[in-house]
């Protein structure tokens, strides 16, 4: 006599290593207020509240979305969700661009008791509008700023760096920005230690624009769906032995 192995035994193994296969991990970031008052320099009215920060010992690095002149959005954990659209509202701006969003990125870096001169930081900006991610980068070196690998025309000085940013501004080097695509971007915030490179603080974000980009069934989806039909198939082919037997 050949033992079968049960089609529900088999089904539970699937949808267990399906559960395995999608399950993601906890990070150590923090949600909320962030310590540090944010007030970039030639900002107004923006809020501390809202971010997803990483501390350790001193440093502090956080990042948030925000809508423009309108205050903070909707976030779940690190997932931030913004409309679709331009900045209609002027603020402090006479003529407002058409091409810029509706919604702003925001960053946070206090070395507390260090300076840019013995940290470095570097920003990365997703411009991949998909679901895949196109790196762009704003760093520092020893306080020498750089954007996409160019060296910016400033420096950071001091242990505190603020900024609100739009990608509809062009030195971002953001290519083709549609304000008024669904889409989903990116970012991840780290400092790192200018003498041996090594990781001191990091936080990361996904900013959701409408209602973000279509998502492709993943493989483990497909995965599910073969088993499954497969043992359905085969418990059919059972049932006719049996049947005949």
């Amino acid at each position: 006599m050949v033992k079968r192995f049960p089609v529900v035994n088999a089904l539970a193994v699937i949808l267990g290593m399906f559960v395995l296969g999608m399950a993601g991990t906890a990070d150590a970031l923090t949600y909320g207020t962030l310590p540090t008052t944010f007030n970039p320099p030639g900002s107004s009215g923006l809020s501390s509240d809202n971010f997803t920060y990483d501390q350790n010992g001193s440093v502090e690095v956080g990042l948030k979305a925000h809508r423009r002149y309108l205050g903070d959005v909707t976030r779940v954990e690190n997932v931030y969700f913004v409309p679709t659209g331009i900045s209609t509202l002027s603020g402090s701006d006479p003529t407002p661009d058409p091409t810029r969003a509706a919604w702003n990125f925001d960053f946070s870096v206090n070395l507390g008791t260090g300076t840019f001169s013995n940290y470095d930081m570097l920003l990365k900006y997703d411009v991949d509008p998909g679901t895949g991610t196109s790196w762009k980068t704003w760093a520092t070196s020893a306080g020498v700023v750089t954007i996409n690998g160019v060296t910016y025309p400033d420096t950071v000085t001091g242990s505190l760096w603020q900024d609100s940013q739009n990608y509809g501004f062009g030195f971002l080097g953001v290519p083709s920005f549609d304000a008024t695509k669904n889409a989903d971007y990116n970012f991840i915030l780290s400092v790192y230690d200018h003498s041996t490179g090594g990781l001191v603080a990091s936080t990361d974000m996904l900013v959701k624009v409408g209602t973000g980009a279509p998502v492709p069934i993943p493989g483990a989806v497909w995965l599910l769906g073969s088993g499954i039909v497969g043992l359905i198939g085969l418990k059919r082919r059972n049932n006719k032995r049996e049947k005949s037997v």
